[in-house]
């Protein structure tokens, strides 16, 4: 599905330098992914929790080791948000049905809307690092420290991009065999 791909890491220099300076400290930061799917048509999915598009997606995204949160459309900021302005009205665009804004992802009520489908992947910080840390030695049960030593990748979201698109590929596939793009 689909012959686009594009990797979007969020605020991607920022997060360059957070983990250089977290990697010179034996230390590790998370990330923020950003996956764009393109050529959806509307009604696919459904309002069943086994059928939701967000669901499918999720549960192909949160077998990516590391993934501790993702977020359609505008995610998180949906919390702070009035219903009026978090809508998206509906308008005639190129004699289709389409939304003025995105902030549903391209999704509502589990089924695709015919906007682009978007979502944020979050990524926790590597824990296996340098920096000295506190744990249990399983074979005495005493509290302990460990360290890491070696090459460890100081942000784990700077190389997932790919992961992330083939995990929405996968879950698009079974939706859809028309033409579609998955774009970080």
């Amino acid at each position: 599905l689909g012959d686009v791909y594009k990797r979007q890491v969020l605020d991607e220099e920022a997060l360059r330098a957070r983990a250089a300076a977290a990697k010179a400290d034996g230390d590790s930061v998370g990330g923020v992914i950003r996956c764009t799917v393109s050529g959806l048509p509307a009604g696919l999915g459904g309002p069943d929790w086994r059928d939701t598009v967000e669901g499918t997606i999720a549960r192909h995204v949160f077998a990516i080791p590391a993934v501790k949160a993702i977020g359609f459309g505008a995610g998180e900021t949906f919390a702070q948000m009035r219903g009026s302005a978090a809508n998206d009205p509906f308008t005639m665009a190129r004699g289709a049905v389409r939304t003025a804004t995105n902030h549903a992802g391209g999704v509502n009520a589990g089924i695709t809307n015919g906007m682009d489908v978007v979502f944020d992947v979050t990524f926790r910080p590597t824990p296996s690092i340098a920096k000295e840390q506190r744990t249990v030695d399983l074979y005495t049960m005493t509290e302990t420290t460990i360290s890491v030593p070696g090459r460890h990748d100081a942000c784990i979201a700077l190389r997932a991009a790919p992961a992330v698109e083939s995990a929405a590929a996968l879950a698009v596939l079974g939706y859809s065999t028309q033409e579609v793009s998955v774009a970080l």
